[in-house]
C-alpha cells in the first residue's frame, strides 16, 4: 500500500509544472488571444451596469425565477427576442494577479493531492509506469477538462474556447501523470 505522505514529492513537482505550464499557454503561446470578445460599445455597457447598481454576482438574462416562469409568455418573448447569457460581475479591484495566481496554485495542489489520493487506493508501490501514468492521467483529465464541457452544455460557450481550454487540460494531464509515473514510491520504499 501507497501513504499518501509518500507521494508529496509527485504532488508538488507535478502542480509546480502545471502551474508553469499554465503560465505557457496564457501568456505566451497565442491559442488563447481570442478565447473572449469585445463589445462594439463597451464603455456604453461598463457605464449602463454603474447606472443600474450591479453588484458583483453570476447573472442570467432574461432572469427565469423558476420552470413556471419558463411558460410565461412575456419571459418566452423576451428569450426569443434575445439576446440572452450568462454575465459574471467581479468585484472593480478583482483582477489582483497575485491573489489569483496563489489560489491557482493551492487548487493545483488540492487536485494533484486528490489524484495521488485516488492512485493509492488503486495502485501498489512500485507499480509500473504506464499503469500510474494512465489511472493518474486520467484522473487529472477529468479534473481540467469537465467543468469547461459542462459550461459549453449549459452557457453555451463558443467551441472554440472549449477545445482550447481541453487542449491545455490534456496537456496538463499527460506531463503530470507522467511526473507520478516517474516518481511513484518503489515497493521497497512504500513498506
Amino acid at each position: 500500500m501507497v501513504e499518501l505522505t509518500s507521494l508529496w514529492l509527485p504532488i508538488l513537482v507535478s502542480a509546480a509544472a502545471i502551474f508553469f505550464l499554465s503560465f505557457l499557454m496564457w501568456m505566451v503561446l497565442p491559442h488563447h488571444h481570442k478565447d473572449h470578445g469585445a463589445l462594439k460599445d463597451e464603455d456604453g455597457l461598463m457605464s449602463a451596469l454603474r447606472a443600474q447598481g450591479v453588484k458583483p454576482g453570476l447573472y442570467a438574462f432574461p432572469h427565469c425565477a423558476g420552470s413556471a416562469q419558463m411558460k410565461d409568455p412575456e419571459w418566452m418573448k423576451k428569450r426569443d427576442a434575445g439576446p440572452s447569457g450568462f454575465l459574471n460581475v467581479c468585484p472593480a479591484r478583482a483582477w489582483n494577479l497575485g491573489a489569483a495566481l496563489g489560489k491557482w496554485f493551492i487548487l493545483l495542489i488540492v487536485i494533484c493531492t486528490t489524484v495521488a489520493y485516488a492512485g493509492t487506493i488503486a495502485l501498489p508501490a512500485g507499480a509500473a509506469y504506464m499503469t500510474v501514468f494512465r489511472l493518474t492521467g486520467t484522473c487529472l483529465l477529468l479534473a481540467f477538462c469537465s467543468n469547461i464541457i459542462s459550461d459549453c452544455i449549459w452557457k453555451s460557450h463558443p467551441a472554440r474556447p472549449v477545445l482550447m481550454h481541453v487542449f491545455d487540460g490534456l496537456v496538463y494531464a499527460l506531463v503530470a501523470g507522467g511526473i507520478f509515473g516517474w516518481l511513484w514510491p518503489e515497493a521497497s520504499l512504500a513498506l
